[in-house]
């Protein structure tokens, strides 16, 4: 789930009278800037968003130049866990 709705499960977790992380742990994916600026307590995913643009523009050259160049199925970057305040 995004920061954001990582933002908005937690805040309908408190009103149930969960508390995070004992009763539930959460850990969202993406941690955008805004995430990281805001709410650094959450635990995080992080994507290579300049890396995932970088490869995406490379590709798409690639397929410019020669429409017939195969493509891998499946591409795998390495991501980042932020550990924070909503898991143990």
């Amino acid at each position: 789930m995004t920061g954001h709705s990582t933002l908005l499960l937690i805040n309908e977790a408190q009103k149930l009278g969960l508390a995070i992380p004992t009763d539930l742990q959460v850990v969202g994916y993406d941690g955008t800037k805004f995430i990281q600026d805001y709410h650094p307590e959450l635990t995080m995913i992080m994507q290579p968003i300049d890396d995932i643009a970088t490869l995406l523009i490379d590709l798409l050259l690639q397929r410019i130049k020669d429409h017939h160049v195969a493509l891998q199925p499946r591409y795998q970057l390495p991501v980042k866990l932020i550990n924070g305040q909503t898991t143990r």
